[in-house]
């Protein structure tokens, strides 16, 4: 998941964002929602 997650993050050549890891996600799951719209799909 954590992989998929960190792939669908929008890409902000400005701004840096962090990668997101396997704590992270299992501490909020709603962030496998909040990645990309294309997850509703």
């Amino acid at each position: 998941w954590v992989m998929t997650i960190n792939a669908l993050l929008p890409d902000f050549s400005k701004l840096p964002t962090p990668a997101l890891t396997q704590e992270n996600v299992v501490l909020d799951p709603l962030q496998v929602l909040r990645c990309d719209p294309r997850v509703f799909r």
